[in-house]
């Protein structure tokens, strides 16, 4: 990346595109720790489970989940998975995203998806975790580390790697493919695309400072990258912000 890193945030947001350089490359990695357990295992209905910027990653992937793999697929909280019945006769294969692997209220969530019989996995940085070590398939999540402050790289790594294994459980090799390739593209796109948000930011910094308060506004697909948005800023400049 061209510009200067000034913080530890800017440089996780420069560094996204190896993120998803390293999830794109780690493809066969990914879809051998998914195919392999499953032992044929076909699910009627996928669980994307997540809490914070996890949650907001699976609600950005959760949108093309059945156009890619042609299995229904929503986003819950670990509060929501705890809240409702378990009780099911479908074959469900249960996702969490954490990045960490240390999220305690998704370790119960997922303990609760096991015990009503879902086949359950999780998406990781730490493969070893008490949230890895409770499902039976992990899902390494292979992007470099993110080890202080608002973490970036975990969504973009997390929204790649399930467009991979929507294409995986869809059984199509060529949508595997495709969905490499347009990983590989939006690699190439996000680095033009985040020199011209920073330049941007930077032209409006005095307006932008002196707002008080933020409001932050997404319609369909954008509606999820628009939560974690306001998540961000609430972290890192620590403003009263609203998402709608």
């Amino acid at each position: 990346m061209s510009y200067p890193f000034e913080n530890r945030m800017q440089q996780y947001y420069a560094m996204q595109p190896e993120a998803l350089r390293q999830v794109a490359s780690g493809a066969d990695t990914i879809l051998s720790s998914l195919a392999e357990p499953l032992h044929g295992f076909v699910p009627s209905r996928v669980l994307l489970i997540g809490i914070g910027s996890s949650f907001h990653a699976a609600n950005m992937a959760v949108r093309c989940f059945f156009e890619v793999s042609g299995i229904r697929a929503c986003c819950l909280t670990p509060e929501q998975i705890l809240m409702q019945s378990m009780e099911t006769r479908e074959h469900v294969l249960a996702i969490a995203v954490s990045q960490s692997g240390t999220s305690s209220n998704t370790l119960k969530a997922m303990e609760a998806c096991r015990k009503a019989g879902f086949v359950t996995s999780v998406i990781t940085q730490n493969t070893q975790s008490l949230i890895a070590n409770a499902c039976d398939l992990v899902l390494p999540l292979l992007i470099p580390e993110e080890n202080a402050g608002p973490k970036t790289m975990g969504v973009v790594g997390t929204v790649a790697t399930l467009l991979i294994i929507a294409a995986a459980l869809g059984k199509q090799k060529e949508a595997i493919d495709a969905a490499v390739a347009e990983i590989r593209s939006c690699e190439k796109a996000m680095e033009e695309n985040l020199v011209f948000t920073r330049d941007w930011v930077l032209s409006q910094a005095e307006t932008l400072c002196q707002a008080s308060s933020w409001i932050v506004v997404g319609q369909r697909a954008a509606h999820a990258p628009a939560g974690e948005s306001a998540l961000k800023i609430v972290e890192t400049i620590r403003r009263v912000t609203a998402v709608y």
